[in-house]
């Protein structure tokens, strides 16, 4: 099956100091294989180790309640 998607998403960041949580919510408007509700939600937990340094730890969900993706990420903001 075709397992391609395209999607919009829109989101914000609240900063804490060093923490920073995040949510996004996304809407695939191409998705030919439909294991998966239309709409998702991201959750994200950053924490900067430097100005532009920072580990996170991240959930994608759809219905709410059924995890997608778990993913952890050492990322570089520039």
């Amino acid at each position: 099956p075709d397992i391609r998607r395209v999607a919009f998403n829109v989101g914000h960041e609240l900063n804490l100091g060093k923490l920073a949580l995040g949510c996004q919510v996304g809407y695939y408007f191409y998705q030919p294989y439909k294991a998966d509700a239309a709409f998702y939600q991201r959750l994200e937990t950053r924490y900067y180790l430097h100005r532009f340094v920072f580990l996170a730890a991240g959930l994608k969900l759809h219905d709410v309640i059924k995890a997608d993706l778990i993913v952890y990420r050492l990322g570089l903001r520039i």
